[in-house]
């Protein structure tokens, strides 16, 4: 029979309780640890959703873009082949680019062609045009010709100024 003395057995006792209790910190310390884990797993999840809902949201909103970009009046292939006979090499180009060398067309002064993505050529014979001094915006309708020679001649159909 194996005899402990008071003074080894102690001894034993306090290292196997110390062995437990830092057992107990570490199991604790994972614990907590995948506790926080999964509390950042579920914030990820959450933000991925809102992410997935963000970019659904920025989805329909591009279809419904190109989807009014697509019915806005613009120039068939076999116009744009007629501008093209007449002596302009890109014609939609080519006519948003004379217009806006003619500020003398625009009937209110210190007003400009303005942003020149909101010129639109409507079909081979109507321009429409937004106006913006920085502070008033408008609007105008032109009627413009292409000669034979390729020269583009304008006419001031209506305007508007919002005040």
């Amino acid at each position: 029979m194996i005899k402990f003395t008071s003074h080894s057995f102690n001894k034993e006792r306090f290292y196997w309780i110390s062995l437990i209790i830092l057992f107990m910190i570490l199991v604790s310390i994972v614990l907590i640890n995948n506790v926080h884990n999964k509390n950042k797993l579920v914030d990820i999840q959450q933000r991925e959703e809102e992410l997935i809902a963000e970019i659904e949201y920025f989805k329909k909103s591009l279809m419904k873009k190109e989807q009014l970009l697509q019915s806005q009046p613009k120039l068939y292939n076999w116009e744009i082949e007629q501008l093209k006979k007449r002596g302009l090499k890109e014609p939609v180009k080519n006519i948003i680019d004379d217009l806006k060398k003619r500020k003398e067309l625009i009937p209110y002064q210190g007003m400009r062609f303005y942003p020149e993505s909101s010129i639109h050529v409507l079909t081979p014979k109507w321009v429409y045009a937004s106006l913006d001094d920085g502070h008033i915006c408008g609007q105008m309708l032109l009627r413009y010709k292409v000669s034979r020679k390729g020269d583009i001649s304008w006419e001031v159909v209506d305007s508007y100024l919002g005040r």
